[in-house]
């Protein structure tokens, strides 16, 4: 995840058999193949749009979304029901106090190639434990108890490092 490379593995033959350079070196944190294209997320915020990506010549198309560095943007999916690619980020857009001990989810459209500036879903640990309570999920173990404790972040915090649509 520090070069501007994609790499394509054949399951069958078990190795790489295409390699394509999108970019400067960097701190990249996901990537989504939609439609022919492929996407990756910087960790500046910064998205990168690899358009026909099986072609024998690629076009890279470097979108600026309105996360920052600062605001640790972390994972990249695909919503195919919306179609939007969903961005994990460990605090709001213009919020520093919050990044700590608030999640959200942006999502960029991807027909008008911009970041809605307002998050789809937020969510702290607060919340994860009241889910938690909520559910059939009681005792999960007594090291889950001690991590999510209420009213704090836990003795380890949370730190997503993905996202995933499912299913």
């Amino acid at each position: 995840d520090e070069e501007g490379d994609i790499y394509m593995f054949d399951v069958v033959k078990g190795k790489v058999d295409q390699k394509v350079h999108f970019g400067k070196d960097g701190d990249y944190e996901g990537v989504e193949f939609i439609d022919g294209d492929m996407y990756v997320l910087r960790s500046s915020g910064k998205l990168y749009e690899v358009q026909a990506f099986s072609a024998d010549s690629q076009i890279t198309v470097k979108h600026r979304t309105l996360l920052a560095k600062a605001n640790n943007p972390e994972g990249l999916a695909y919503d195919h029901i919306h179609h939007r690619l969903l961005v994990a980020s460990k605090g709001r857009l213009n919020d520093e106090k919050s990044i700590k001990n608030l999640n959200t989810i942006y999502a960029f459209d991807l027909e008008t190639k911009k970041l809605l500036p307002e998050p789809v879903f937020s969510f702290s640990v607060d919340d994860i434990y009241a889910f938690l309570g909520k559910s059939d999920l009681q005792q999960v173990n007594d090291r889950a108890t001690n991590f999510l404790l209420p009213g704090s972040i836990g003795i380890l915090g949370f730190h997503p490092s993905g996202i995933a649509v499912h299913p």
